[in-house]
Order: structure tokens, then C-alpha cells, then sequence
């Protein structure tokens, strides 16, 4: 109950800091703060806005904040269109970043996405498939990547070379990694390319010729245990009485969440009894290995792949 108490006054906080704000939205997720604390900083951020009105702008859309403790990133990127904010900083040292942000600001970071959607339509008009910036690369390595993929590919229209890949799967997407973390094309377990910002177009073309009918396979594959995996599920839902059953993290593959879920069902008949009596009604979420079992703060029995 206090958990559900906890969830709310969080969703109030952020409600009122986005209106005084005007940010197009709040995140404080990656923190892994509780509910209740997370709800006392966003608190602080309204109290701010209240005590230097006159200083702050009236809105900060198309901005949105993520309270963040990493100190090396930039406080206010024009290319991702994020105000990072470190919660152990003083109110001062919040204002101090705000006030960074002006009319050409706005202006530069609306400038910046239009830019990027056009190249993107480009790109992908070109190769037939979705770019997707991946978690290592930067947004203006992001940017200026797809900048110069996009340039290439209206160069190769014009000669004539420009032709996307018919074998290759129009559920595939291609992750753009940092150049650092990502020097070649590879193949991801989900069919999906990665490939490097620092590669070129001819580059990218080779590696979607080289995976294409291995990507295809990887997708379908994926597929058919998804499928599996929702009978799974919904034979946990009619046997145990769970009201829902969801991944915490999409690095959970099927089959873990097929394994997890068919070692309770697995249990013999005694055993699923004293199941039902703690699971019915209840919401169980899937983790990673690792983890041990626990109420995750939104109300969710929290059951780890590897649990025996």
C-alpha cells in the first residue's frame, strides 16, 4: 500500500515540475532510486522554479530533463534535446544549468532534430531499413553519422548505385554504435545490424549483404519463440491466477523468459497450490540472471531467470 502511495506522489511530483517547466518530460529511471526518494528531488526541482521564476525561461520544450549522476556527459545536449540534472547537486548548481538555456538553444536543438529526421528519411529510403542510434553512440556522433550516410547515399542515387537490399528483412533495423565500440559489422541475436558511426555506406552495404539471409533466419526464428513464449505465459495466467507477466528488461531474451516461466509451471500440484496462493491476483516481472527475488516498486513480484 505505502508503495502505491509512494508511486503516486512520484507521478504528482513530475506532474507539477513538467507544467511549471514545460518539459516535454522527466526521467529519473536510471537513477534506481525508490519512488518516495525519487519523489523528494523532483520536489526540489518544483521549490526551484518557484524561487527564481523570474530568472528561468517560460518553457523548455522541446527539452526533456533526466536526473543523472554522470558528471561526463553534457549538461545540455542540442543534439539529444536533454537538460541533465545530478541530484547530489546543490539547488544553485541546478539554476546555474537552466539558465544555460536560451532562445538559440531551442532554436539549434529544433534545428538539429528536423535535420536528422530528413537524413534519416534519406538513408533509410536508400538502404530500406530503420536506423536506430545504439546505447554507446553519442547523440551528435549520432547525427553527424547519419549526416554523412545520407550525403553518400543521395551521391549514389544520382550515379545510379543507390538500390536497397531486397534479401534483407524489413523487420531488421540497423543499430549505429559509437566508432570506439564498434569497428566492423556484426549481426545481432535479434537480426538486427550494428555497425559502427565511423563506417562508411559501402561499409554498411557489405555487412547487410553478408547477414541478410542469417538476419532473416535469426527474426523468424525470434518469432516462432515469442509465440511460444505468450502460450507460456498465458497457461501461467490461467494456472497460477497472475493477473500479468512482463520482461523488466528488454536484455531478457525468450528463452530465458521461456525457461523461468516453465520451471513454476513444472512444479507438481502441491507446489503450484502454494503458488497460486501467493501469486494470484499479482504481477510477476522477468529480470536478468543475478538477481535475487524481490517486490519491484511497482507493486510486481520480481522472479530472476536463473531462480530455481
Amino acid at each position: 500500500q505505502q508503495r502505491k502511495l509512494d508511486r503516486i506522489n512520484v507521478t504528482a511530483a513530475v506532474l507539477v515540475a513538467r507544467r511549471a517547466y514545460q518539459f516535454s518530460a522527466i526521467d529519473g529511471t536510471g537513477l534506481g532510486w525508490s519512488s518516495a526518494s525519487l519523489a523528494i528531488c523532483i520536489s526540489r526541482l518544483t521549490d526551484l522554479h518557484e524561487e527564481h521564476q523570474s530568472k528561468l525561461r517560460k518553457s523548455y520544450y522541446p527539452f526533456r530533463l533526466v536526473l543523472s549522476s554522470d558528471e561526463f556527459q553534457r549538461k545540455v545536449d542540442l543534439y539529444g534535446g536533454v537538460i541533465r540534472l545530478n541530484p547530489a547537486a546543490t539547488m544553485l548548481q541546478w539554476l546555474g544549468t537552466l539558465l544555460t538555456v536560451t532562445d538559440e538553444s531551442v532554436r539549434m536543438l529544433k534545428k538539429n532534430q528536423t535535420t536528422l529526421k530528413q537524413n534519416q528519411i534519406i538513408l533509410e529510403n536508400s538502404l530500406g531499413l530503420r536506423a536506430v542510434k545504439g546505447h554507446t553512440c553519442e547523440p551528435h556522433e549520432y547525427h553527424r553519422c547519419i549526416e554523412k550516410l545520407a550525403r553518400e547515399s543521395q551521391h549514389n542515387t544520382s550515379s545510379g548505385k543507390g538500390k536497397s537490399l531486397l534479401a534483407v528483412s524489413k523487420k531488421a533495423s540497423i543499430i549505429i554504435e559509437s566508432e570506439q565500440a564498434c569497428r566492423r559489422g556484426k549481426l545481432r541475436k535479434d537480426g538486427c545490424f550494428q555497425v559502427g558511426a565511423g563506417m562508411d555506406l559501402l561499409m554498411i552495404r557489405k555487412t547487410l549483404g553478408n547477414f541478410a539471409v542469417r538476419s532473416k533466419e535469426y527474426i523468424q526464428t525470434e518469432l516462432e519463440k515469442q509465440a511460444i513464449c505468450e502460450e507460456v505465459v498465458n497457461r501461467i495466467m490461467y494456472e497460477l491466477g497472475v493477473q500479468r507477466v512482463n520482461r523488466v528488461s528488454s536484455l531478457v531474451t525468450s528463452d530465458q523468459m521461456m525457461e523461468c516461466l516453465s520451471m513454476l509451471l513444472d512444479k507438481d500440484e502441491a507446489e503450484k497450490e502454494v503458488l497460486r496462493q501467493y501469486l494470484a491476483g499479482q504481477s510477476i516481472g522477468i529480470a536478468g540472471h543475478g538477481h535475487l527475488c524481490h517486490l519491484g516498486d511497482d507493486g510486481s513480484i520480481i522472479i530472476p531467470t536463473n531462480c530455481s
